[in-house]
């Protein structure tokens, strides 16, 4: 258990993610944050990079919407986000400003390397940038740029708690500083197994029968078009569907599901609410996650507690935080991913995973990692 840390005159702000970018995992860290010390009424705010031009554009992920948004962030909100800080630090003379996600570690500077915390989730598009082909992630002559000038501030913090240990030695290889901080991501939702009562009442939204999940988006790190080949692979063998939540396919993997004939076994649920997914994560035959690289991994820890057997790819940090709770499979390799599956048929086998992944989900609670970062904001100011 971590010792419960009082904050005692001290002010946390949390700098949390520009609003029309919709991460919707990086919102719910700083939410958490912000919810669970505010139970312990502490000094605390969450800040948000000004929305300006965000007002005049549909979305950012149009070519002009993303550059508007950059105004927003990169200029605007550096005059206002120094201003604030300035008249904070004049009335709380112990202040921590928690940078949330790690791509804002551009306002370092308007806050102070030794008053400043970052948490940096994955390194996974610096690398990217610098052309690191494991990453699997491409950028823009832009994008290579802001990558770039991220690292350059996050080589200069003195703080930051990396979410994995694997992301960590990472950052490490990027920067040549060492950073001894890791707290493991907590789960960010009351991801629960359903009473068998529960269950037989909401049996009827999910698909009829066995069906595989996957949890994410078309990203081409995430994999998901080896879900189509497991699929095909197996062929009349499996007489489930194949159920893919979250971001609905691109047309790529739209054109690889009616190559393949699939296009019944395939059944598309975006955006789920999160009480739907905790239904979909009960109910399913296995939990599928093939990504090639991550900087966590949130689904696999939220299918774990709501008794989801795991196979995931036999990479780090998986291989880190499922502590052999899970099934491993290289990701390029779609007949191991075969056979783990086939695993599952062998029902003491199956339910021993689903024991051993109740348990290892018990590692990631939000009071753990809450509490781990009070203990972090004491030592800043101390």
């Amino acid at each position: 258990m971590v010792e419960r840390i009082p904050l005692n005159n001290i002010k946390i702000i949390l700098i949390a993610n520009y609003s029309k970018d919709n991460q919707e995992s990086m919102n719910r860290f700083a939410q958490v944050l912000y919810d669970k010390l505010k139970e312990d009424c502490h000094e605390i705010e969450i800040w948000r990079p000004i929305y300006l031009f965000g007002f005049f554009i549909k979305s950012n992920h149009s070519n002009l919407g993303k550059y508007l948004a950059y105004i927003d962030k990169y200029v605007f909100s550096f005059v206002i986000f120094f201003i604030r800080a300035k008249l904070q630090l004049l009335i709380y003379p112990k202040i921590v400003f928690h940078i949330c996600d790690h791509s804002n570690a551009v306002y370092i500077k308007l806050f102070g390397v030794n008053r400043t915390l970052i948490t940096c989730h994955d390194v996974l598009a610096i690398k990217g940038a610098f052309g690191h082909k494991d990453a699997y992630c491409q950028s823009s002559k832009f994008g290579k740029l802001l990558q770039k000038w991220i690292l350059f501030n996050l080589s200069r913090a003195n703080h930051i708690a990396s979410v994995s240990i694997n992301t960590r030695k990472q950052l490490e290889n990027l920067t040549n500083r060492q950073y001894l901080k890791v707290i493991h991501n907590g789960l960010n939702a009351p991801f629960r197994l359903l009473k068998s009562n529960e269950i037989a009442e909401l049996r009827h939204l999910v698909p009829k029968g066995k069906y595989l999940l996957h949890v994410g988006s078309n990203l081409y790190r995430k994999n998901r078009s080896l879900l189509i080949k497991l699929l095909n692979e197996f062929g009349a063998d499996f007489d489930g569907v194949l159920c893919l939540a979250g971001k609905g396919p691109d047309e790529q993997l739209k054109a690889q599901i009616i190559l393949a004939g699939l296009e019944n076994k395939v059944l598309i649920i975006e955006k789920p609410s999160h009480e739907y997914l905790n239904l979909l994560y009960n109910c399913c035959e296995a939990f599928i996650f093939p990504s090639f690289s991550e900087g966590f991994g949130w689904p696999i820890i939220e299918a774990q507690a709501c008794g989801a057997p795991v196979i995931c790819s036999n990479i780090n940090p998986f291989i880190e935080i499922t502590h052999g709770s899970a099934l491993l499979a290289n990701p390029h390799d779609v007949i191991e991913f075969k056979n783990q599956l086939l695993q599952l048929d062998n029902i003491s086998y199956r339910n021993k995973l689903i024991a051993n992944g109740i348990s290892n989900s018990r590692n990631y609670t939000i009071e753990k990692m809450v509490g781990a970062y009070k203990n972090y904001y004491e030592e800043i100011l101390n």
